[in-house]
């Protein structure tokens, strides 16, 4: 599977030659990673309209601010209470089964 999703363009390592299997992913490589396989199913990139309202946008590294923005606009990814994405923060087990639903719903 994590060769399938290699190729497809969905994930890649930490380094060149690194994966790193046993890592934590955070909120924002998850916002990656699920924009990435959201434009792999859908066959198009996605535009963002315009940016995420998170209070605390400016905390998500600029490598994923896109893709945050994108998940929000498309509802793959809502934030915490408070309007707060935490970018940073590991995704939850429940987080996780809900972006994958979300993203199934989406097609």
């Amino acid at each position: 599977y994590v060769t399938a999703a290699y190729e497809a363009g969905i994930v890649f390592g930490r380094t060149a030659t690194t994966f790193d299997p046993h890592a934590t992913i955070t909120r924002e490589e998850m916002a990656v990673m699920l924009i990435r396989a959201y434009e792999y199913q859908a066959r198009n990139k996605v535009k963002v309209a315009q940016p995420s309202t998170f209070n605390d946008r400016e905390s998500v590294s600029s490598w994923a601010q896109a893709a945050v923005d994108a998940a929000s606009q498309l509802g793959l990814l809502k934030g915490r209470g408070n309007n707060i994405f935490a970018p940073k923060a590991p995704m939850t087990r429940a987080e996780s089964a809900q972006v994958i639903a979300n993203l199934l719903k989406s097609k």
